[in-house]
Parts: C-alpha cells; sequence; structure tokens
C-alpha cells in the first residue's frame, strides 16, 4: 500500500575539516512491499527540479535521482561502488565507500541513515545523511 508522506533529508557533509549541513524537503509517497522499502519524492530548488527514488532492502540502499543533475548510487556495507553523477556541463565519476547503514524505517518514526565517503577526482567527503519519512 502507497502512502502520502512528508519526506526530510540532512544531510552534514564535511570537507577538510569544514562541516555543512543540507537539507531537503518533499510531500511524497512511501510504501513497504516485498520486503523493500520505496520513498519517492520530488524537490523543486531554485537551480534544479529533480525526482528521488529511495529503496531500502536490509543493509542496501539505492537512491535514483533525476532531474537536470543525477545519478543512481548504490550504497552498500560489502563494497564500495561507483556511479556517474551527470550534470548539465557532463558526467562526474564518483565512487562510495559505505560506513553504516541503519534502517528504521519499521519504527516510528520512520528513518533511514547513511554514513559514507564520497570520492570525486581525488577529494573526499564525508557524509551522514538521515531521511526522516511522515505518513500523512
Amino acid at each position: 500500500m502507497e502512502n502520502n508522506a512528508r519526506i526530510r533529508v540532512v544531510n552534514r557533509q564535511t570537507i577538510d575539516g569544514d562541516t555543512d549541513i543540507i537539507e531537503e524537503h518533499g510531500e511524497g509517497i512511501y510504501s513497504h512491499r516485498g520486503g523493500k522499502h520505496y520513498i519517492m519524492y520530488d524537490t523543486d530548488d531554485a537551480e534544479d527540479r529533480s525526482r528521488v527514488t529511495v529503496i531500502a532492502e536490509g543493509r542496501n540502499v539505492r537512491i535514483k535521482r533525476a532531474g537536470s543533475s543525477g545519478g543512481d548510487m548504490l550504497y552498500n556495507t560489502s563494497q564500495k561502488t561507483a556511479f556517474k553523477y551527470r550534470t548539465p556541463y557532463g558526467a562526474l565519476d564518483m565512487e562510495i565507500n559505505t560506513e553504516r547503514i541503519c534502517n528504521a524505517l519499521n519504527a516510528e518514526p520512520k528513518k533511514l541513515r547513511i554514513k559514507y565517503t564520497l570520492t570525486m577526482q581525488g577529494q573526499r567527503t564525508y557524509n551522514d545523511t538521515e531521511i526522516y519519512v511522515e505518513e500523512i
């Protein structure tokens, strides 16, 4: 069953010791079927409108972002993964090293947390992303 939901994403991103907090809000759909959790929402900021799909199954998370910028990111604690992040100016090769996934989407409040390092052109950023789902 699909339920309307409010989605809040909080990402703490650290580069060279400096931490920025990036928040994203949207309304969308949450569902749980076949052992997988699905979160789908649209974002709309001044620069880009994106459709985001999150698929969480156990200790694996896939985040697909479609818009003028986007990619298909796989977070897996047992292996590094690579992907291309598309921008209006070209694609960038990136690598994800997932440290930890905490999937509490079966609980209340519904929450998914991913801690990972993102590497792009030799530059590493440390990320701690929390996704909150409130069914409405």
